[in-house]
């Protein structure tokens, strides 16, 4: 992952100000946190993905795919968004597979029925010895939620063909990845540091990318 991305999180331009959307470069991620209510956050979402595109919400065709990735028809815009508690993360790019997951801390039930099923002996070794085991897990889930998104089949593609190693920043690395996305070299994933006890990781495939953060819509 390369470390945690911890870039300098932007607020929303005024009305009347240059906006974002009017500068996505090729070679650049753009990611928004949202955080007002999942409603609407769902909204200003679509707006947000809308300006991006160029077009109007009513004119947008938004489609959802067969493992509930969504896209636009007939446009080089690719974007990913997720949901935790209080906060929505949607990161927008063009011409490339793109995965997003955030994670609020939180209890998990059955942590080791899930650890069995969707990690590693490694990573559960590594998980199980951190100081906080929910968030350590919850950390290595959001990886690996957002390499599967990124591939475009979610957790149905097995999160248990996905290993992540750990960095000697103390972030985490792809180390494995089986199944038809691989091999895991193709893929980049970054960790983001969103404050509040939050956090998430962003992935995607081909070369590395400018990441620019953004908040509010």
């Amino acid at each position: 992952m390369g470390g945690p991305l911890r870039a300098e999180w932007q607020t929303a331009p005024e009305s009347g100000a240059v906006h974002p959307a009017e500068h996505l470069a090729d070679d650049a991620i753009h990611l928004w946190a949202l955080g007002t209510s999942r409603r609407e956050d769902d909204l200003s979402a679509r707006r947000l993905v809308a300006r991006y595109a160029g077009i109007t919400v009513e004119e947008m065709h938004w489609q959802v795919g067969e493992h509930g990735k969504p896209a636009l028809a007939d446009s080089p815009l690719v974007f990913n968004l997720s949901h935790s508690g209080s906060t929505t993360l949607l990161a927008l790019a063009r011409n490339v597979a793109l995965g997003v997951d955030v994670e609020h801390p939180r209890r998990i039930a059955r942590r080791r029925a899930l650890l069995a099923r969707s990690f590693t002996a490694a990573e559960r070794t590594r998980i199980e010895g951190s100081a906080d085991v929910d968030a350590a897990l919850l950390r290595h889930w959001a990886a690996k939620e957002a390499v599967v998104k990124a591939i475009g089949r979610g957790i149905a593609y097995g999160l248990h063909n996905i290993e992540l190693a750990a960095a000697d920043d103390d972030d985490l690395v792809l180390a494995r990845l089986e199944g038809p996305a691989g091999p895991h070299t193709r893929w980049r994933v970054a960790g983001v540091a969103l404050g509040d006890g939050a956090f998430g990781a962003l992935a995607w495939d081909g070369a590395a990318r400018r990441i620019e953060c953004y908040r509010g819509a």
